[in-house]
């Protein structure tokens, strides 16, 4: 690409990057019915980097040594329309959402894992000193369907015409809800949601992938999560921000 290309291209996108910083974070998603006591929730960010939290009052957290994270669900997944524009098959969709349910569920074991001072012991079953953690992804928007910067950067500068807003402003985005259950008693002591769209970047590339964006939400979220676990209640977790300069 011609030097005269790039600057026309970088001053189409810069505007964008205005526009984004003025909304550090996206809209929260609407409660589904996976959370039934969902109107208990509020932002609390002075701790939480979530839109919404609940947490039990009076929990005494030595009494729980063990984690378990259960399958994520996806039966609340709506159907929206961004999946619908593109003309995918059910199956496709179906197949997109089970692998993301998996690789959160890998993300989250990753993070805990690999904590260097995690004070939780993942575990397979739960037991009376184990909470258990349930998740739900209530919204999926691929990246690649709205993004598309790998078009962007072969497409011909003559061609860019007024579509390309669209193409750079459009997201990905993932909603997800999730539980702290008690091992033993089977009471719910936590709740959160949060719903995140993808990074802007300059020339964003992971949008060449269908969920790498996605992905980086949820590896965001699973490292959160255990900050979550290893701080004291004053701790503040630092949302993650909603630019990055690496465009992959």
């Amino acid at each position: 690409m011609k030097i005269k290309q790039l600057l026309l291209l970088f001053s189409l996108v810069s505007p964008v990057f205005l526009t984004a910083c003025s909304n550090l974070k996206s809209d929260p998603a609407e409660n589904s019915s996976f959370l039934q006591d969902s109107y208990k929730m509020t932002e609390q960010r002075e701790r939480f980097p979530f839109h919404k939290v609940w947490v039990k009052s009076n929990i005494n957290r030595k009494q729980y040594s063990e984690i378990m994270i259960a399958p994520v669900n996806i039966s609340y997944l709506a159907k929206n329309n961004d999946w619908a524009a593109m003309s995918l098959k059910e199956d496709t969709l179906a197949a997109d959402a089970k692998e993301i349910a998996e690789f959160t569920a890998n993300a989250y074991e990753k993070a805990l894992l690999s904590g260097a001072s995690s004070k939780l012991k993942l575990v397979s079953k739960p037991s009376s000193r184990t909470l258990v953690l349930e998740l739900a992804i209530v919204e999926l928007i691929p990246s690649k369907a709205a993004a598309g910067a790998v078009g962007l950067i072969t497409m011909p500068v003559g061609m860019l015409g007024g579509t390309i807003a669209t193409k750079i402003l459009g997201k990905g985005a993932i909603s997800i809800e999730g539980r702290l259950i008690d091992g033993k008693s089977k009471e719910v002591i936590a709740m959160f949601a949060d719903r995140e769209e993808t990074k802007t970047a300059p020339i964003n590339l992971a949008a060449a992938t269908w969920y790498r964006g996605i992905e980086v939400i949820v590896e965001d979220w699973a490292a959160q999560t255990v900050e979550i676990i290893n701080t004291p209640r004053t701790h503040k977790v630092k949302d993650t921000s909603f630019f990055t300069l690496m465009p992959w």
